[in-house]
């Protein structure tokens, strides 16, 4: 009766190192699912960027964009088609006739949240919204907060940046950035309205 006692504890035994060896393997797992993710997230949000760039550089050229009503202004009027007054959403515009929307089926997100046009010491910017976990483990909005008395340029280079790019782009409006902003890459077709 003893020696059958005995023979369960090996089959124990490894039972316990099969459970540790499937949790390292899930754990690794886990682990580069997560970089991947941090990498996915990076590629869409710069792709992100430079789309909504090139859209506002457009619609600086032909409707030359004279201000934003707040310091912060989410991104969510580029699938209006047409509208009244020189405003549409937060963005004023000299030459509301001009407008070419809806410049995109559906505003752009990171993680669910919109993007903002921000208004801070050294021009206004592009950023993922707030409450957005960059690639870099840092909140938008939380662990780096962008107002009017916060200079973007040289966040650019650190907290705003992930392995060479930038998670943030400089928009220049008005009339005297009209030749300027209208330099760009072209939007692509599944993006255009």
């Amino acid at each position: 009766m003893h020696r059958i006692k005995n023979m369960k504890h090996p089959h124990a035994l490894y039972t316990i190192i099969g459970i540790i060896v499937i949790a390292i393997f899930v754990a690794l797992s886990m682990k580069d699912t997560v970089y991947r993710w941090y990498q996915m997230a990076a590629q869409d949000i710069v792709q992100d960027l430079q789309t909504l760039q090139v859209v506002f550089n457009n619609i600086n050229k032909s409707c030359v964009i004279t201000g934003f009503d707040n310091e912060k202004n989410q991104i969510n009027f580029l699938t209006v088609a047409t509208f009244a007054g020189s405003q549409v959403g937060s963005m004023n515009v000299e030459n509301p006739a001009a407008w070419q929307g809806p410049y995109m089926q559906e505003n752009l997100t990171a993680q669910g949240k919109e993007y903002q046009i921000v208004h801070a010491k050294d021009g206004y910017f592009i950023i993922p919204g707030d409450g957005v976990i960059l690639p870099t483990h840092k909140v938008m909005g939380k662990d780096i907060s962008i107002n009017g008395t916060v200079a973007v340029q040289p966040l650019l280079t650190t907290e705003l940046m992930y392995k060479g790019k930038p998670l943030a782009v400089q928009l220049h409006i008005g009339r005297d950035n009209v030749v300027e902003s209208s330099v760009g890459v072209e939007i692509p077709e599944e993006l255009e309205g």
